[in-house]
């Protein structure tokens, strides 16, 4: 064995697929990696929506921007050691990310007041379980559903801010909905 050949080669094999976008692959990689990139995740944001987001993060990155990355790796090391990195990187910039997104007080009460009034069957009454849901959101979610909502600004404008394609804000909008909908309605139970 030289120094070039891989001491993984079943990891460089998998890498090799997956920058070929093969649908097994991708398969394989987040059943097989999940738990480690979320263990990373947890050990630097803690056991939060915020960790799971991160987790998420990678494997969208790996086939957004991560895909040359995949077609340099060599073997040498452990795939999972490389998505351990990208892991942490992911989650210290989603970290940063929740810092700066972080609605203020009024903010989240407009946006509150907002949805609540959406709402057909409460109104204002729904406004405490709104709030305390928007609260358990990660900040990123937050502040996409207040400036969709509450400032009413365009999916386009809102995804040249992220830095990310306007598909991106639409996913990010409707989970964020999805995971409002489900706290609101654990805090009436």
């Amino acid at each position: 064995m030289t120094a070039t050949d891989p001491s993984f080669p079943e990891d460089l094999a998998l890498a090799k697929r997956l920058a070929a976008r093969d649908a097994k692959a991708w398969e394989e990689a987040v059943r097989r990696f999940t738990p480690l990139l979320r263990a990373v995740a947890q050990r630097t944001l803690g056991a939060s929506a915020l960790a799971e987001d991160a987790t998420e993060m990678v494997f969208v990155e790996l086939l957004a921007r991560e895909e040359a990355a995949l077609r340099l790796y060599q073997g040498r090391a452990p795939l999972g050691a490389y998505l351990a990195v990208l892991a942490r990187r992911t989650a210290l910039r989603t970290l940063e990310e929740d810092r700066r997104h972080r609605l203020e007080p009024e903010q989240a009460e407009a946006l509150c007041r907002h949805l609540a009034g959406l709402r057909e069957e409460g109104g204002e009454g729904d406004l405490p379980d709104l709030q305390g849901a928007l609260g358990r959101l990660p900040s990123r979610q937050a502040y996409v559903l207040h400036a969709l909502y509450a400032e009413r600004r365009e999916i386009g404008d809102l995804a040249r801010e992220l830095g990310c394609a306007p598909s991106a804000v639409s996913t990010l909008a409707w989970r964020a909905r999805v995971r409002l909908g489900a706290e609101a309605k654990k805090n009436r139970s």
